[in-house]
């Protein structure tokens, strides 16, 4: 199955790449060589390598925003055997928190992830030992599913809106 797997990225990643050349092949084909080579020698290359850098760092920064969105979500994720509800309420809390924070940053970010729901229980204070006043958590669908008691409270909460 491994071998299966690494030949789909194989071919997924020479797909691509003909999807590029195409690509360029299609833009590049009408233009005039001549003029761009012409055009490049009588740049100014101190103005292209300032732009480079700004490109790079921008791909920089959004490399360090979205590891410091996915880094709290990788540690809590993790989620061992437990031997009571409140215990697991408790392994479940940072997960939750971290599932909150990224899709309230996708939702900013992109209109698709408009439809990622954020709720809010009130009354968390005795879901689990040290659990906060409130806590929030994600679902798709707009009635409420209280996760921090179950069918106890099952619709107790509200939706936070972006």
């Amino acid at each position: 199955m491994k071998t299966l797997s690494n030949y789909r990225k194989i071919i997924e990643f020479v797909a691509l790449l003909a999807l590029a050349a195409l690509i360029i092949w299609l833009f590049g084909r009408k233009l005039d060589w001549q003029q761009v080579k012409v055009s490049v020698q009588n740049s100014d290359w101190r103005l292209i390598l300032i732009a480079i850098v700004i490109i790079l760092l921008a791909y920089l920064w959004r490399v360090v925003r979205w590891q410091a969105l996915l880094k709290p979500m990788e540690k809590a994720g993790h989620l061992g055997s437990v031997d009571n509800l409140k215990d697991a309420r408790k392994a479940f809390h940072p997960f939750s928190e971290a599932s909150v924070t990224l899709a309230q940053a996708l939702r900013r970010l992109d209109k698709e992830f408009a439809s990622v729901k954020v709720f809010r229980c009130p009354m968390t204070k005795d879901a689990f030992p040290g659990a906060p006043n409130r806590a929030d958590w994600i679902q798709l669908k707009p009635e409420v599913r209280n996760p921090w008691f179950g069918a106890e409270m099952i619709d107790c909460g509200s939706e936070v809106k972006p």
